[in-house]
This record gives C-alpha cells, sequence and structure tokens, in this order.
C-alpha cells in the first residue's frame, strides 16, 4: 500500500499512526487494589488510575461529569484499568493513544483522534479505547460489507471505504472493532462475490435460523426448526448461500445471488413467526 496514493482526507485520518503505548504500572503486577468510588468526578478518577498504573493521561476540557465504580472484591492493576474504561464509555467517554499519552475524550470527538494499530483482519485489543483499523477486502465489495458494518458499530464508530484498493478503515473502540473483524473474516471468502443482506430477526434466534436455512441449501438434510416452527422443505445442491448469525443483535447476514437471496427472505420470514401460545 502506497500512501501517497490517498486522497488528503486519508492522509490526516492516518497521520497518528503510532503504536500504542506500553502499560508501565506503578503497582506490581500481582498487587490487587479495591475500588471504592462514590460519586467523584472524572479527573479525580483518572489521577487516582494515573498513579495506579503509571500511565501518563490527558483530560479533554470537555470530559465533564460524576461517576461511582464499587468492587467489593480486591482487583489486579489490569483488571482496575478495565473497569475504568467501562466506566468512561459509559459516560460517553474513551481513552485514545497519543504517543506516549492517553487522552481522555468525549466518544463523539474520538474518531479524529483515534490511532491506527495495524491492518489486517486478526482481532485487536480487547480494551475499550478507540483505536482504528485498515482492512483490505479481497474477495467481497467494500461498499456492501460498510453498508453491514455500519449496522454492527457502536453510536460514535466509523466505517469508511476507500474503493480504489476496496479497503475499510474502521474506527471504534476495541471489543466492537473486533466483532466487525470477525464478520469481516467469514465474509470475505472465496465465493462470496455476490448479494448481501442483513435482516433483523424478531422472535426467533439467529443461531437457530441460520443453522436450518443453511443446512436447507446445503442439500436438505433433514433437522430440527426452532421450537415451534415448521421445517421448510429442502433445495436442490449446489447452492452458494451463506446465512451468518450475528447473535447480538439476533440478526443474519445472508450471501446469496439475487434469486436465491430472495427465497432465503420467504424462509427467514416462515421460521421468523411469533410461536403459537402452548395450553
Amino acid at each position: 500500500m502506497r500512501l501517497k496514493r490517498f486522497p488528503y482526507f486519508l492522509l490526516l485520518f492516518l497521520a497518528a499512526f503510532v503504536a500504542l503505548p506500553a502499560p508501565a504500572p506503578a503497582q506490581d503486577a500481582g498487587t490487587r487494589v479495591t475500588m471504592d468510588f462514590k460519586d467523584v468526578e472524572i479527573a479525580d478518577l483518572v489521577k487516582t488510575m494515573a498513579k495506579l498504573t503509571g500511565r501518563n493521561f490527558m483530560v479533554d476540557e470537555r470530559v465533564r461529569g460524576r461517576v461511582t465504580i464499587i468492587s467489593p472484591a480486591p482487583l489486579t492493576v489490569e483488571e482496575a484499568y478495565r473497569v475504568f474504561l467501562s466506566a468512561l464509555e459509559f459516560r460517553n467517554l474513551t481513552v485514545v493513544p497519543s504517543g506516549r499519552v492517553l487522552k481522555v475524550v468525549p466518544l463523539q470527538n474520538a474518531i479524529k483522534n483515534a490511532t491506527p494499530i495495524g491492518e489486517g483482519k486478526n482481532p485487536t485489543t480487547s480494551r475499550e479505547i478507540f483505536i482504528t483499523r485498515i482492512v483490505k477486502l479481497n474477495y467481497v465489495d467494500a461498499n456492501e460489507v460498510s453498508n453491514l458494518l455500519k449496522q454492527l458499530s457502536s453510536t460514535y464508530g466509523q466505517v469508511v471505504v476507500y474503493p480504489p484498493t476496496n479497503m475499510l478503515i474502521l474506527g471504534d473502540v476495541g471489543p466492537q472493532i473486533n466483532r466487525m473483524l470477525e464478520i469481516i473474516e467469514q465474509i470475505d471468502q472465496p465465493g462470496n462475490e455476490q448479494n448481501m443482506e442483513f435482516i433483523v430477526l424478531d422472535y426467533a434466534t439467529a443461531e437457530e435460523v441460520a443453522s436450518v436455512i443453511n443446512e436447507v441449501f446445503a442439500g436438505g438434510q433433514q433437522t430440527a426448526a426452532p421450537r415451534g416452527r415448521r421445517r421448510p422443505a429442502a433445495q436442490s445442491t449446489g447452492s452458494q448461500v451463506k446465512v451468518i448469525p450475528v447473535e447480538r443483535l439476533n440478526a443474519l447476514i445472508v450471501i446469496a445471488s439475487q434469486s436465491e437471496l430472495e427465497t432465503v427472505q420467504a424462509l427467514v420470514e416462515r421460521l421468523d413467526e411469533e410461536p403459537e401460545a402452548t395450553g
């Protein structure tokens, strides 16, 4: 990838490309602490975490609010830091790495300061810090995938498409990035160069419906339909239909030709009916 070919806005977006600062805990790794913060100012909590972890923080002037954290059981320093990050996210705040400093900023401003931590589809940090990930797709169209991922991203997440290289730039907190990378890994496979559809279910569970439809199109092995629903008749073999469950949203990602997509939509409607009341 040659950055000089990128448009100006993408160069600005990637300008902060540096490694995440390595933790330098002030306490021993085996040290355990009790978190007991009742209605404290976020700035004061940040000061405490800086002393505890040895990390350098900067607090954005727009950061306001108070938090309460109660942990009866002692935590390791790293566990306490993760609780701290979760508390920030609850207040619509996050931490953005910037060189050797961690900036505490509002989530809606994080995308402007997010630091890319590399490329590819391997999982990234599981911490609730806001980061940027660059993913080049090999088999499927980035525009189609972006439409799906936008429904999976958090409120302040962002999915940017760079068409010349069929590339996605994802900005979100670590756990959300990992969820999107899991979906990309399943979608960006040979043979998936077809239509994609995102379907949210009302009654049935995504895993059950995906299992039934995948087996129906795989050749008609008779398996049980979700409880209280009739199993559709088996289809012929040789289909390229793939249905991926997104359990967190109770939704399906369907990859199929246009004609098969219409058939899948009809099957989903039959399977996703309200169960009959039992006496």
